[in-house]
């Protein structure tokens, strides 16, 4: 297998699939049995170009979850291509034998460390795919075949049914969520243990930044539940005050939530002192003025100088993977704090814990102090309530502390005789 630099590969659309720096040859773009007779209504002349439209329409109403198709697709069509096929030459074994290599790629197909898609280093995957990313790489790959089948660019399509291919044990998704959440004491721990022993060099100005940064972001997804995509396009102008009554509070308006639906969600006063903090931080008077330029909440910590302030109109949002990490350092080194008082319980559930599960946090924790669903929901953004419910659903420590109650002050005695 060769690696090579190359230019982006031409597509029909909006989105293209990237297929940059790393080929095994160049990508076929002849059509095999598999293609349809006729394809009336398209201009696409070979796979890729179908590829990209499919994207194109998937991709409409979220840029996260474009992406996260296009790596799928994005590694099928490579694997193909290794074996000198395209898209309409595929079989029903080969998906039998793709499903065993998601589970075992090779070394020549892993690359541990991240690489941008034009350098010669980038590999498709960091690691062997765990049964479920499996069974989540082959439902795209089925869902996208199902698309060129009903849209008339293959005869049919031949694949399994992806849980047939990748079989899983599966939970609940109420189980799913009360297993992934931080315990309210702990995470109000975490916060402050983050604002005293991270990033504490006050005397560089990217260090103050990178303090208060994590904090926000730890208090957006923690108490407002925001998830990664609102955190790395918010804004300040986005904050404003609104008025009800006598009372003057913050919302933030986020423009472009999930499926491309907007938002309103209050700011408590806790969360805009760390705000203001951030504004101070990066230079900014600390609340937005009048004719203020857009500038990022959470920038990227190399856009920030040491020792004097960045030019705000070059600031640019942080990276997805960049927030990811950032929060999982800080997680981990939390749970390092935590195994030294040797609270070890406590320290696995935050070595488990990622970004999403701040939003977990945050929404059960409505559900616990309100027992409204609906207000839940609102603070979700959740369009249909069932997606809410299973917050509310009674939690196995819920019913744990029941038979706590039922059982404290009975006493168990011994039976006698006469019991019988």
């Amino acid at each position: 297998m060769t690696i090579e630099k190359g230019t982006l590969i031409e597509a029909v659309g909006e989105r293209q699939m990237r297929l940059t720096a790393w080929q095994a040859q160049v990508i076929p773009t002849h059509q095999g049995p598999l293609a349809a007779s006729g394809r009336i209504g398209w201009e696409a002349t070979h796979d890729l170009q179908a590829v990209d439209l499919w994207l194109r329409e998937v991709g409409s109403r979220s840029e996260l979850t474009a992406e996260a198709y296009e790596r799928e697709v994005r590694r099928f069509v490579l694997w193909l291509a290794d074996a000198g096929k395209t898209i309409t030459d595929v079989t029903r074994e080969d998906f039998h034998r793709y499903a065993s290599f998601l589970g075992n790629p090779g070394k020549k197909w892993i690359c541990t460390k991240r690489y941008r898609l034009t350098d010669p280093r980038w590999r498709p995957f960091r690691k062997p795919l765990s049964e479920k990313s499996k069974l989540y790489s082959l439902q795209v790959i089925h869902s996208m075949l199902t698309w060129m089948h009903n849209s008339g660019w293959i005869q049919f399509n031949p694949m399994p049914a992806p849980n047939h291919l990748a079989p899983v044990t599966t939970s609940s998704r109420a189980d799913m969520v009360e297993t992934r959440q931080i315990p309210q004491r702990l995470f109000e721990e975490l916060l402050e243990w983050c604002k005293d022993n991270l990033h504490t060099n006050s005397d560089s100005v990217r260090e103050r930044y990178r303090n208060v940064r994590l904090r926000v972001v730890l208090m957006l997804a923690g108490y407002l539940g925001a998830r990664s995509a609102d955190i790395i396009n918010a804004h300040f102008t986005d904050i404003h005050p609104r008025q009800h009554g006598d009372q003057v509070f913050h919302v933030w308006y986020i423009p472009d939530g999930k499926g491309r639906k907007s938002g309103l969600l209050p700011v408590h006063e806790k969360i805009m002192r760390v705000i203001r903090e951030a504004r101070l931080a990066l230079g900014l008077m600390p609340d937005v003025a009048k004719a203020e330029a857009p500038c990022p909440i959470i920038v990227g910590a190399r856009e920030i100088p040491h020792n004097r302030m960045p030019c705000l109109d070059k600031l640019k949002p942080i990276h997805r993977s960049s927030l990811y990490t950032l929060v999982s350092d800080a997680l981990g080194k939390f749970a390092i704090y935590l195994r030294s008082l040797s609270r070890n319980s406590e320290a696995i559930i935050i070595e488990q814990a990622s970004t999403h599960w701040l939003r977990h946090t945050a929404i059960k924790r409505v559900v616990l102090e309100t027992k409204d669903i609906t207000m839940a929901q609102r603070l979700a953004r959740h369009e249909n309530l069932n997606t809410t419910g299973v917050y509310a659903t009674t939690s196995v420590y819920e019913l744990q502390e029941f038979f706590g109650a039922h059982f404290s002050g009975s006493e168990q005695s011994s039976p006698t005789d006469s019991d019988y």
